[in-house]
């Protein structure tokens, strides 16, 4: 199986490709009183760090480590590519301890109306 081939089809071949569009996904109605920041920890081959600022109705996003996360999201990039590929079911893969979430569930949670992935042009 030629998975370069496979990969390329895609949504998002890499976690660059997908904190790209960020930018296009953001849906700001859906952070109207929302304040928090969601620290990712990808690990493993091509990880990395990165955090989202959500600001009542703005983001910003930066590479690092924030020192004030209101959440974390911990996983394998592997698993994390998966994950927003459609590839992986998010609630099973957190359950059966492919990745955590610690501390704001609801931020975490809230994440799936801020940055919508059917609004990707495929």
């Amino acid at each position: 199986m030629d998975r370069t081939r496979g990969e390329s089809t895609l949504p998002f071949p890499t976690l660059d490709s997908y904190f790209e569009t960020l930018d296009e996904r953001f849906r700001s109605e859906a952070t109207i009183g929302i304040f928090g920041v969601v620290q990712f920890d990808l690990r493993g081959v091509g990880g990395y760090e990165i955090y989202i600022i959500l600001d009542d109705g703005t983001m910003s996003v930066d590479k690092g480590r924030h020192d004030a996360a209101s959440v974390t999201i911990t996983m394998q990039a592997e698993d994390f590519l998966a994950l927003i590929n459609g590839r992986l079911d998010g609630p099973l893969a957190f359950a059966m301890g492919q990745g955590q979430i610690t501390g704001d569930l609801m931020l975490a949670i809230s994440l799936q109306r801020v940055f919508p992935l059917e609004s990707v042009e495929l």
